[in-house]
């Protein structure tokens, strides 16, 4: 951080921010362009470290001259014309720009500071921003590329508390979308880098798997009720998954979530929702795309052949989804397991990871799909035992929040399966 306040000159220094930088404003913008790229934007990422450093003293929310901070950042960081005289950065300067915002952000080391500037830079609340331009939108996810390519965690943790302050909004999705195409689809030879992500930032990986999950679940068809994951982005997911059991619950960890920050750029009439899509994590669309997939695979079989990359065959194709499915049960295991430690030792409540409701929603799109579709004997049998697995683990390991006796009813629509039928009747943890 002291390189970006070292070359500030002293009787240029912002550090009053919230008294006289009306009247100083035009004396500065000269300043600034007279310095040109990069020496404005390093000196201006100075000034917004003192700035919102000064905010700290003010209420939670509460941040003095925006406009005037929003139109310099948009000037000297973005170089977007605040006049038409200003000249637009190059390709390569974009590319110098990334690297220095990435260089910047990980040399914060004040959370809070950290997360009020990134808000700064691109906005974080969850809320469609107008002062916060589609250029600006792609230069987030040039910048997320490149964090992840280098394995900048600042950038990385700050990007998962403006996907969580999103709660699986367009802009989320978009962002983590174009990721995994990227990484998983379009460029060969780059998939160990995205597979590195979920040790650089869980976080990250964890809100990034919530929004894709929202993104894929989406009702496509009687034969297809959701869209099935890629096999190559699927790849990836269930590699996280099995290396880092807790990276698609840490949603369910004892502990909150991380707060949603007050935006830099929230207005006064703006009133938060309560609801929250993304405090139930990924799992529950993670368990319906291993669970449905032998449903889809089977009805759908020889337009999905047609699609799949020449790596992937039908059968490897599902297998993908069989190792999803184990992974997410092994996740419940290792979970409980070191949460039964911590909280017998602090006395906290158990981590829980899945409601009634999430089995329900599992069951009706199982009888829905199967109704629906001619599908094998053999696909039909291998979904429901999917789901008798899913409520053995989880009962067992009290990842699921409700009783045995609600879950019942609820499967009885279901075919006939000698696993689900022991399962319900066995005396387990309800």
């Amino acid at each position: 951080m002291d390189a970006y306040m070292e070359d500030e000159p002293v009787d240029e220094a912002v550090c009053l921010w919230y008294s006289d930088i009306g009247q100083r404003i035009p004396a500065l913008r000269q300043m600034l362009g007279q310095m040109g790229y990069p020496s404005a934007t390093r000196t201006l990422l100075g000034w917004l470290h003192s700035y919102f450093e000064q905010c700290d003293n003010f209420p939670p929310g509460k941040f003095p001259n925006q406009d005037y901070v929003k139109m310099l950042v948009q000037e000297f960081v973005f170089y977007r014309a605040v006049e038409k005289n200003l000249q637009k950065m190059t390709s390569i300067q974009e590319l110098q720009l990334l690297e220095e915002l990435c260089h910047y952000l990980q040399d914060n080391s004040k959370l809070a500071t950290l997360h009020n500037i990134f808000d700064g830079l691109f906005g974080n609340s969850g809320h469609p921003l107008k002062d916060v331009d589609e250029q600006r939108r792609l230069a987030m996810t040039r910048l997320v590329s490149m964090a992840i390519s280098i394995g900048c965690k600042a950038v990385l943790d700050c990007v998962a508390v403006w996907m969580y302050n999103q709660d699986c909004s367009s802009h989320s999705i978009n962002l983590v979308d174009s990721i995994m195409t990227d990484f998983c689809d379009l460029v060969t030879g780059v998939q160990g880098t995205i597979q590195r992500v979920a040790q650089t930032s869980p976080t990250f990986t964890h809100h990034l798997l919530t929004s894709l999950m929202s993104h894929y679940n989406t009702y496509q068809s009687t034969s297809q009720p959701i869209k099935l994951i890629p096999p190559a982005q699927l790849d990836v997911i269930t590699d996280w998954i099995i290396e880092h059991p807790t990276v698609c619950l840490r949603h369910a960890l004892t502990g909150k979530p991380p707060s949603r920050i007050p935006s830099f750029y929230i207005h006064a009439s703006y009133k938060a929702s309560s609801h929250d899509p993304s405090s139930s994590g990924p799992v529950p669309g993670l368990l319906w795309q291993s669970i449905l997939s032998p449903l889809i695979l089977d009805a759908n079989r020889s337009q999905i052949q047609r699609t799949l990359h020449k790596r992937f065959s039908l059968h490897d194709y599902s297998l993908l989804f069989s190792k999803l499915h184990l992974g997410i049960l092994q996740a419940f295991v290792t979970t409980s397991t070191s949460e039964a430690k911590s909280t017998s030792s602090k006395g906290k409540s158990r981590a829980v990871a899945l409601t009634l409701t999430d089995i329900e929603s599992v069951v009706m799109l199982t009888v829905h799909t199967i109704q629906d579709n001619k599908i094998s004997g053999d696909a039909v049998q291998t979904a429901v035992e999917r789901i008798a697995q899913l409520l053995q683990v989880s009962m067992a390991t009290g990842m699921l929040n409700t009783t045995k006796e609600k879950v019942i009813p609820l499967c009885k629509e279901l075919p006939s399966n000698d696993l689900l039928t022991l399962i319900l009747q066995e005396k387990l943890p309800s």
